[in-house]
């Protein structure tokens, strides 16, 4: 829910007080002030015109921004990145040369077909894999049967596709990266020898649309575990937050704030970087 209130008054000017018995100083300060009172009108029957519907969903994000900090009462990971890729001056790459994508079917929108072929031709000593729907629900059936139900029962596509990136990095470790996200360089040069990679959004906080462990992540154990908790929160009323904190970025950012395994060998890698 984003919503955005603004009121514009003429503060940048400072008027002065005009000289004695100066009639045009006296007519210039009445002026700006008969504005200034149009415009603090304006406002008040602007708001006083505000429908029912537009003030109870401002009042609910005000309200789930405050149950999101009880909750989750994480601050954006910080860090020296350049320092922390790598934690020995042989910096040998932990993470597995897996690349993971998927979408709906094999069938690629044209405006994502290019994306595999360009992570194949900039990695090509790296083992490709692409997930379908169906295989990904194939995975959860017979590796993590006990979360079935709760992936099934998710009443959106995109809950399911963020859930099982997590399930396929704790299965096979690598890189995984949403279809509109195209490297321009090998992903290793950000890699360094971490065994978990988790990028900053150039919003706030983290971000799933591009990941990367080792398989048997102890992070990716605390995300998947977590995952059934968090299905049906009784503040995710609005269907964007229910998606963000149920297993999307919002989730993920919490569950690695939360966290209390080893995150020396975990780096956060600052948006400008990637």
């Amino acid at each position: 829910l984003s919503l955005s209130l603004s009121l514009s008054l003429p503060l940048s000017r400072v008027m002065l007080p005009p000289a004695r018995g100066s009639k045009q100083g006296s007519g210039a300060a009445s002026t700006a002030a008969r504005r200034w009172w149009n415009r603090k009108k304006t406002w008040h029957r602007y708001m006083s015109e505000c429908d029912v519907v537009s003030c109870i969903l401002l009042g609910v994000g005000v309200l789930q921004l405050v149950f999101l900090h009880l909750e989750f009462r994480g601050g954006v990971p910080k860090g020296e990145f350049d320092s922390l890729k790598c934690s020995s001056s042989s910096c040998s790459q932990q993470i597995p040369k897996i690349i993971h994508q998927t979408y709906k079917t094999d069938q690629v929108p044209p405006n994502w077909a290019s994306t595999p072929k360009a992570w194949q031709s900039v990695h090509p000593d790296w083992k490709y894999m692409f997930w379908t729907d169906e295989r990904n629900r194939d995975l959860i059936d017979k590796h993590y049967h006990w979360f079935l139900g709760t992936y099934d029962s998710y009443p959106y596509g995109i809950q399911r596709s963020d859930a099982a990136r997590y399930f396929i990095l704790h299965k096979y470790g690598g890189v995984y990266a949403d279809l509109d996200i195209q490297p321009l360089r090998p992903v290793s040069e950000i890699l360094g020898d971490a065994v978990l990679v988790l990028p900053q959004t150039p919003n706030f906080g983290l971000t799933n649309a591009f990941m990367a462990s080792v398989n048997g992540s102890s992070f990716m154990e605390h995300v998947i575990k977590a995952l059934p908790d968090h299905a049906n929160k009784w503040y995710q009323i609005v269907r964007h937050w229910h998606i963000m904190t149920s297993a999307g970025p919002t989730f993920l950012w919490a569950q690695y704030s939360k966290w209390g395994g080893d995150k020396s060998r975990s780096v956060v890698v600052p948006a400008a970087y990637w």
